[in-house]
């Protein structure tokens, strides 16, 4: 009986030593508002002593985006947290929080992880950019737009699912996420903006949706280890330096519905081979095929 009840008072002893350590890990150090309405008191945010960033409430996050007119700013304002940017590995985004602000976690270069609620529908204008040890990240199906620069210079992103309530990629989206090799495109998804995918090197294929109407200037430059990729025939024009020294491109059928290329849209694709134009087709820009060294027939 004694025996039982030392055991007892041992794993007691225990539980109350590893609750009082986590309490002790998850102490705030940091807090305030960062909402975008009722005076940004809408939505709190804590830091804890672990890196942990958690933000909650009902509504709007707060735009980090310069005014203007204000001759001292660059072209963000600094977040509150921003100080501590290098101290935040982890963020956590409560239910009920409709959007991420632009440049809300721009810059945070620690940041390894994200959990987003299924409130949210829209993430702002480079709100991410920078945060080079983000691997992954789980959209909700509930995302409707994503910014310009969104992701930009996310090296270390590897893969990422688009959510199928998505309509358009923003201008520089994934600009210079060197590691990203895979990702999904939702059927809902009709145009993909300049520079979306920009010096992803390592992109090595995609598979873009039927519902597709445009690809924006610049959209897959430098993505040197796309080898094919399949136009959907929704396609109908297709911008200026689109793939660029895109040098691991071989082949390529331009579709029946588009009726422009523009200019350098498909320069430096030095193992480009061989291409067919459709019947459609009324203009090819200037150099639209500059450097294609390899391509015989067209």
């Amino acid at each position: 009986m004694k025996k039982r009840v030392f055991l007892l008072a041992m794993l007691l002893t225990v539980v109350i030593m590893g609750f009082a350590m986590n309490v002790e890990a998850a102490e705030i150090i940091y807090r305030g508002y960062c909402g975008g309405e009722d005076d940004g008191k809408n939505l709190t945010w804590t830091l804890d002593r672990d890196g942990v960033l958690v933000i909650e409430g009902q509504g709007m996050m707060k735009d980090w985006t310069a005014e203007e007119s204000d001759p001292e700013s660059y072209y963000y304002q600094p977040t509150d947290w921003h100080k501590h940017n290098g101290e935040i590995y982890s963020v956590i985004i409560r239910n009920g929080i409709i959007n991420i602000g632009s440049y809300a976690f721009y810059d945070c270069e620690s940041l390894s992880s994200i959990n987003l609620p299924e409130s949210l529908t829209g993430i702002g204008d480079d709100a991410l950019g920078n945060c080079s040890d983000l691997s992954s990240i789980k959209l909700p199906e509930s995302l409707t737009s994503i910014g310009n620069g969104a992701f930009a210079n996310c090296s270390n992103l590897s893969s990422i699912k688009l959510p199928e309530s998505l309509t358009s990629i923003g201008n520089g989206t994934f600009w210079q996420c060197f590691n990203l090799n895979s990702i999904n495109l939702p059927e809902s998804l009709k145009s993909i903006g300049d520079g979306a995918f920009w010096w992803c090197s390592n992109l090595s294929s995609i598979k873009l949706p039927e519902s597709l109407t445009s690809i924006g200037d610049g959209a897959f430059v430098n993505c040197s280890s796309l080898s094919n990729i399949k136009l959907p025939e929704s396609l109908t024009s297709i911008g200026h330096e689109a793939f660029y020294d895109c040098d691991g491109l071989s082949s390529i059928v331009i579709p029946e519905s588009v009726t422009s290329i523009g200019s350098y849209a498909f320069a430096k694709c030095s193992n480009l081979s061989s291409i067919k134009l459709p019947e459609s087709l009324t203009s090819i820009g200037d150099s639209a095929f500059e450097g294609c060294c390899n391509l015989s027939s067209i």
